[in-house]
């Protein structure tokens, strides 16, 4: 089940439908789970963040932002020991998992300027999303983490071919 922050994501009367949508950032940024120390909605650990998706909250014109990426379920380990006597014992272990789609609860304030100046950083950066930013006349010194994130990933999913009468 949905944690109630992400229920009524397709419900026009929460949120705006005509500006969420996801942003793809995966393999350009590494080590986004650690640095925004977040797991899945369940607290499922994220193996890698492949992006984020956001929307506009209809009553607020507050955004929130989801982490998208790769995920691990259904950790099972377990070690079955039997011993007959001192010379012949036994021991059997395995283990068991998959990795499949999760998304994060909606990133905390803390989280989002994480994120956010995380994509400014001269080395593990991402200068395609500081470009939408400058574009969009954010800074690096913004405060406005959510809102400057919200933006850009409406910006980057708007239909530039649309010629407006």
């Amino acid at each position: 089940t949905l944690p109630v922050a992400l229920q009524g994501l397709d419900n026009k009367d929460v949120y705006k439908q005509s500006n969420q949508g996801a942003v793809n950032i995966g393999g350009v940024m590494s080590n986004l789970n650690s640095v925004l120390n977040i797991s899945t909605f369940n607290d499922n650990e994220f193996v890698d963040i492949t992006g984020y998706y956001s929307a506009e909250a209809k009553d607020t014109a507050q955004p929130i932002i989801v982490m998208t990426g790769n995920a691990t379920y259904g950790k099972v380990s377990t070690t079955n020991a039997s011993a007959t006597n001192a010379n012949n014992s036994i021991t059997t272990s395995g283990s068991g998992s998959f990795v499949g789609e999760g998304l994060s609860n909606p990133l905390t304030d803390a989280q989002a300027q994480n994120l956010y100046l995380r994509m400014w950083d001269a080395k593990k950066g991402n200068p395609e999303m500081v470009a939408v930013f400058k574009r969009l006349k954010f800074t690096k010194d913004t405060r406005q983490y959510k809102e400057a994130l919200h933006l850009a990933q409406n910006d980057i999913n708007t239909d530039k071919t649309k010629k407006t009468p």
